[in-house]
């Protein structure tokens, strides 16, 4: 449905009753987010808690839910400390374009439709009432994306405490949008409060799930314990990319460099969480951006994309998007260690970009609180002469998962981009992993020092942005798949996992 058609629909709803859900959900949200047991119970990894729906069952009766098998109920809550005091915050989560920004690893698109409500006073967020759009997929093609129209409601409750709360609206009476597929967000949302510079934020996110195809087998445990959308990954993914940003502005960053200065790092950072976002913008599929082929096998499933309309900074031609994802029966932690690890991942998903080029570390620069935050740049040698090649790497983790993520550049969009030059015109062709727990935490096991939470084995998605010199489908689809089946075989045999 474009944005013209869903401004048509939306013309003449009923504002004053949309304004009394959107009320009606901030209450309930309220409500839920301040009790505990028996309302919320621990999650089996010990990262953040699960709603008892038995319980808010009791507390709010819904007619015929639990008769439809198809339907299931994901009640999750998490709290933690952010760098960014609470008004800017609540800023940023009202905007689009930013809160898409902060959650790369989630939000997939997001628009508002239409303002309900512009608040209060000029300039406050505070009464502000949203007619949204929102795409929420994890980073894998595997895994259905989930798509909602619904209120997102804003308020001051007092002095440095803001309540988000957002709730499907039923559009029955109107007769116009409702969900693609048919999946309601429950009052969900999240308080953030001030804490000595910080910002405490609880998260709830509570959806009912119309499962219409069934979730790819190796990921059924991690969707369906709630990990793939819950609240502790929305907390994680903020707490991360906040960091990230703070770093950009600390004059103490730790930084050892070889050919660069060390007051390029920042800027650098900013090219860094570009990528990124450009990386996980490749292995999603949208309204403009759909896989052409797909095909799965006991062993691996691939889907294949052509991108023929390069945005800025994209590849002025067309790209193909190869992805695949695959179990390690080895924990997160341990397949994010080895990644992360020198050239290890551009290594290990070598292709035509890389050839037989050895890569040498020329720049290290730390832009987070856990260990594998960091930035690294390579310089490429062939036949034992440095070349005009370089590689810019971020390897990025959170409680939730990790990334590792590289592209080729050469050393003219390097200076670009530690002078803080335009960067528009740098092409960006971003590969690499996303690695998280398959949601079968292991006995005793803990997150360790804020790292990924450990797990009994681990999701591994692949992801090659290639460029065409040729549009025969047959011809790339052909390329693409040598690519990702010799890539797959590399990795199993790199951890000692020759079985699915």
């Amino acid at each position: 449905m474009t944005s013209q058609s869903v401004e048509s629909n939306v013309f003449g709803i009923n504002k004053r009753r949309m304004m009394d859900t959107a009320a009606n959900a901030m209450n309930e949200l309220r409500k839920i987010a301040r009790i505990n047991n028996p309302l919320w119970f621990r999650s089996a990894s010990g990262d953040g808690d699960i709603l008892n729906s038995e319980f808010y069952g009791l507390m709010y009766p819904m007619m015929n839910l639990f008769n439809n098998p198809d339907v299931r109920i994901e009640g999750t809550r998490d709290s933690d400390f952010v760098i960014m005091n609470s008004r800017k915050l609540v800023e940023i989560l009202l905007d689009p374009i930013k809160r898409r920004d902060i959650f790369p690893t989630i939000i997939s698109e997001n628009e508002i439709i239409e303002v309900i409500s512009s608040g209060s006073m000029p300039g406050s967020p505070n009464g502000v009432i949203q007619l949204m759009y929102e795409v929420l997929q994890p980073v894998s093609p595997l895994v259905s994306s989930r798509e909602f129209y619904f209120l997102r409601y804003c308020v001051q409750i007092e002095e440095g405490l803001w309540a988000i709360a957002d709730v499907s609206y039923d559009f029955s009476h109107e007769n116009r949008l409702s969900s693609p597929s048919n999946s309601r967000k429950l009052p969900s949302g999240c308080f953030v409060k001030d804490v000595h510079g910080y910002s405490e934020v609880t998260w709830v996110e509570h959806m009912e799930i119309v499962e219409r195809t069934r979730t790819y087998l190796p990921f059924q445990d991690v969707v369906y314990s709630g990990m793939a959308f819950g609240a502790a990954r929305w907390v994680a993914s903020l707490k991360s990319i906040l960091e990230r940003l703070y770093y950009i502005l600390m004059a103490d960053t730790s930084v050892d460099y070889e050919v660069t200065v060390p007051s390029s790092r920042g800027n650098i950072i900013r090219f860094s969480i570009d990528m990124l976002a450009c990386f996980c913008k490749s292995i999603r599929s949208s309204r403009a951006r759909q896989w052409i082929r797909s095909y799965d096998t006991n062993d691996v499933a691939i889907r294949l994309r052509i991108n023929s309309s390069p945005q800025t900074g994209q590849h002025n031609g067309y790209v193909l998007s190869a992805v695949t994802s695959i179990r390690l029966p080895l924990s997160s932690e341990s397949v994010f260690n080895i990644f992360k690890d020198g050239a290890n991942c551009p290594r290990l998903l070598r292709n035509a970009i890389f050839s037989n080029d050895i890569l040498h570390k020329i720049a290290h620069i730390i832009n987070g609180e856990h260990l594998g935050d960091f930035i690294s740049v390579f310089q490429h040698f062939s036949n034992g002469q440095a070349n005009s090649n370089l590689t810019l790497q971020e390897s990025w983790q959170d409680r939730s998962g990790a990334l590792v993520v590289y592209t080729p550049i050469d050393r003219q969009s390097m200076f670009q981009i530690e002078n803080a030059e335009n960067t528009s015109s740098i092409e960006l062709l971003p590969c690499g992993v996303s690695i998280i727990p398959d949601g079968k935490p292991i006995r005793g096991a803990s997150t360790g020092g804020g790292g990924v939470i450990d797990s009994a084995g681990s999701l591994l998605t692949v992801a090659y942005q290639i460029p065409l010199s040729s549009m025969e489908e047959d011809v790339c689809v052909a390329v693409a798949s040598n690519i990702i089946e010799s890539c797959v075989h590399r990795i199993r045999i790199a951890f000692n996992c020759t079985g699915p």
